[in-house]
């Protein structure tokens, strides 16, 4: 494939001075005065649309302004226009790279037409054609009489009160108050969240309220373009009343936060100053009234003689307050406008707005009875979890031991220390939902005890020959094990589950090929890590997992963990055709299609021809696939232009003179890709093929795909991309550029690259 590499200054405005205009043609039309807006197309040589701005003075003089946009980049210049020969000329800094700026203008029917020559100190010149309109002077008013808000002003629309807090993390790392938008992001431009909590004091709102009233009122208002960005989708918790929204934002071209503001009302918010993603997450506020009178009712429920549960179901709705001590006056309260995390799977449909609309208060806190000392000093302390339910229309009292935890009958050596029993309140929140919802209430604990080992799924590898027990013992981990036992004595994980036994779950996940977060919180994408990798290994998908469940993903996991220690275990109990299409199983849940698709042809077993053409994945979209959020900047930009058949694509990745993949961006067929990089010196791969396997594994192996190390001058594999430069590289070139150098390649190999 010809390549040429033509490296251009991205800042098409950062023109040479212009000498031989001279001074400004008198009598300057009352028609040309103000200020004009539009798009430049290149037509010879250019490197893409600019956007202009060019403001003509009203002295008589002919003299003004030319401001130019392309993508992140912008300058500013002096600009003289000459009425007599209908000439123009942009003063740029005598250091500018560019050794001349020129052109001429038409205006005809309110459209000021430019035709902008750009030369090169090296020679090259550049040719563009732009249409203007004049901005509309009152639109122009309009703009400026906007407010600028302080920071840390809260959000106001008539009496209403929001603080706003801006999330601008990848995609995947939002928390969003909903499992997922009704819309897919969009491919192209930027999506921005910006999440409102309802100032204290105030009212929840609907979600008629904030779709209908609230959110038309919002806009992302670019001060560079005078423009708004549309809103892209509403997002609220479970269609309930709520004090706190998400509003998505989106913009079809890229700006800086600087150059963003938040228009609400009249009134301008700038992007930059609102609180980011390293800021606490905002929670409603419960009333100091409802606080003052739970924590009442906290300590008559120490003190009171009470009812015992037992068996009973108790209807209607709740608040919930959970105290850490006997002296706790701010408890975590769980209402339908207020939560915590680490209690947010309660099911909202239990919850109360507040004490004046509950049926019940559930008071959960923990006692303590001390039972001796340690030998080398301290209480030793029994500690009993208590869930009060209090039904405040009689205010009968209703109280359940949830767990009780003795302290350990063995002395502690001089290497110990001490402790406590521990306290459960995540239990008493799980029974809770239980006694409320009956058969309904998603307890996550079963009627019964599974009786000793679970039987495997069919296909799995038979009980009789290769026990849990073996599996376990072959993978030699401490987590595996004590989440399979956590699970065996009738814990069940699923969507809200916290704790140790949901860690586990998770960190299995991701030895089995899943991109997730381990912190103990099962969340949607838990459950639809557990459903791709079920899917992987052709076993049911469920949104539960019990140990019978458990148990089918632990040989997998040995396969995809230790395949040695597979081999040896599990080889012999099966046929080799079947353990085969297990392993091509354990590369699809870890995202090796390639080598999965090799795998599952070669064991010929069950629906191997089908998963094996399933192995071949769709293109993604042309445009930038990864973007490393460690290798931070956008000073220079590398653009890559593909021409080829419609069947082919191309795969690029920019690494750091480091070694450190920066960048990776995707070509289907002929078509360009670009991406922002910090200055600096890079090494760049590509890899060609029809066939897509993944981002992991690209083409496949050669002969399916190609793959190379760019070379450029004297056969160099790095290539310096400069601040304020766009770099462009054109394989399979069409035309010749004399402007441009050659670029060569190395070979790569598959496995390198």
């Amino acid at each position: 494939m010809k390549k040429w590499l033509a490296i251009s200054i991205a800042l098409i405005l950062l023109l040479g001075a212009m000498p031989g205009l001279g001074e400004a043609g008198a009598g300057i039309p009352d028609e040309l005065v103000g200020q004009w807006k539009g798009q430049g197309a290149p037509t010879y040589g250019g490197i893409s649309t600019i956007d202009l701005t060019v403001t003509v003075n009203a002295d008589g003089t002919g003299t003004g302004e030319y401001t130019c946009y392309e993508g992140s980049f912008n300058a500013d210049y002096p600009f003289s226009i000459s009425y007599d020969n209908s000439s123009f000329s942009v003063d740029t800094p005598t250091n500018a790279t560019i050794a001349s700026c020129e052109g001429t203008w038409t205006l005809a029917d309110g459209e000021l037409k430019l035709d902008i020559a750009v030369a090169y100190a090296s020679g090259v010149s550049y040719y563009y054609t732009a249409y203007c309109k004049k901005v509309d002077a009152a639109q122009d008013d309009a703009a400026k009489a906007y407010a600028l808000a302080e920071p840390g002003e809260p959000v106001r629309l008539g009496d209403l009160a929001l603080e706003p807090q801006l999330f601008t993390d990848a995609y995947e790392s939002w928390d969003l108050l909903a499992a997922s938008t009704s819309d897919p992001f969009p491919a192209h431009g930027e999506v921005y969240l910006v999440r409102f909590a309802v100032a204290e004091g105030g009212e929840a709102l609907t979600p008629e309220q904030i779709e209908e009233e609230i959110a038309p009122a919002m806009s992302l208002y670019s001060e560079s373009e005078g423009s708004a960005s549309r809103i892209f989708q509403v997002v609220t918790p479970d269609d309930q009343a709520t004090k706190v929204f998400d509003i998505l934002f989106y913009c079809e071209n890229f700006y800086t936060l600087e150059d963003l503001d938040l228009l609400c009302d009249g009134v301008l918010y700038p992007l930059s100053d609102l609180p980011g993603d390293d800021e606490p997450l905002p929670v409603p506020p419960v009333s100091a009234e409802d606080v003052e009178r739970l924590n009442a009712l906290h300590q008559k429920a120490r003190t009171n003689t009470a009812d015992d549960i037992g068996e009973a179901r108790c209807a209607g709705n709740v608040v919930v307050a959970v105290y850490n001590s006997k002296e706790d006056e701010t408890p975590d309260v769980l209402t339908a406008t207020s939560d915590h995390y680490r209690y947010s799977g309660f099911p909202m449909e239990y919850r109360a707005d507040s004490l004046e609309t509950a049926d019940w208060a559930a008071i959960i806190y923990p006692t303590y009875k001390n039972v001796g000392m340690y030998s080398l000093g301290g209480a030793a302390n029994r500690t009993t979890t208590w869930l009060s339910l209090i039904d405040l229309a009689t205010e009968r009292q209703y109280d359940l031991k949830v767990a009780i935890n003795e302290p350990p009958q063995t002395l502690f050596n001089n290497n110990g220390t001490g402790a406590s029993g521990a306290y459960e309140p995540e239990k008493a929140v799980e029974k809770l939902a239980e006694l409320i919802g009956g058969e309904q209430g998603g307890t996550t604990e079963p009627e019964t005890e599974p009786a000793g080992e679970p039987e495997p799924e069919d296909g799995d590898v038979p009980a009789s020959e290769v026990t849990t027990e073996a599996v376990l013992t072959a993978l030699n981990d401490d987590t595996y094990r004590a989440t399979y036992d956590a699970l065996l004595s009738g814990e069940v994980i699923q969507k809200g589950s916290k704790g140790d036994t949901a860690k586990g779950v998770q960190q299995t996940l991701v030895a089995l090929g899943q991109d997730i977060a381990v912190d103990g919180n099962v969340g949607p994408k838990t459950i639809a890590a557990l459903n791709a990798v079920q899917a992987a290994f052709g076993l049911e998908q469920t949104e539960t997992l019990d140990a019978e469940g458990y148990a089918a993903l632990l040989p997998r996991l040995l396969i995809a963990a230790d395949p040695d220690a597979a081999d040896a275990l599990l080889m012999g109990s099966m046929d080799a055709a079947e353990y085969d299409y297990l392993r091509a199983c354990a590369l699809v849940a870890q995202g090796k299609y390639a080598s999965a698709k090799a795998l599952f042809e070669e064991s010929g077993w069950g629906d191997w021809a089908a998963r094996a053409e399933a192995c071949v994945q769709p293109w993604p979209k042309t445009g930038v696939l990864y973007k490393n959020p460690e290798v931070k900047g956008s000073s220079a930009e590398l653009a890559v232009q593909f021409n080829t058949e419609a069947d082919t694509a191309m795969l690029v990745k920019v690494y750091t003179e480091g070694g450190v993949l920066a960048r990776t961006m995707f070509i289907g067929g002929t078509g360009k890709a670009t991406c922002s990089l910090p200055a600096g010196t890079y090494v760049i791969k590509d890899g060609v093929g029809k066939n897509w396997y993944g981002e992991e594994e690209a083409f496949g192996e050669r002969p399916e795909g190609q793959y190379e190390i760019m070379t450029f001058e004297g056969g160099s594999q790095e290539v310096e991309l400069k601040k304020n430069y766009r770099s462009t590289i054109t394989v399979n070139v069409q035309e010749d550029n004399p402007a441009a150098e050659g670029v060569g390649s190395d070979w790569e190999s598959w496995s390198d690259f």
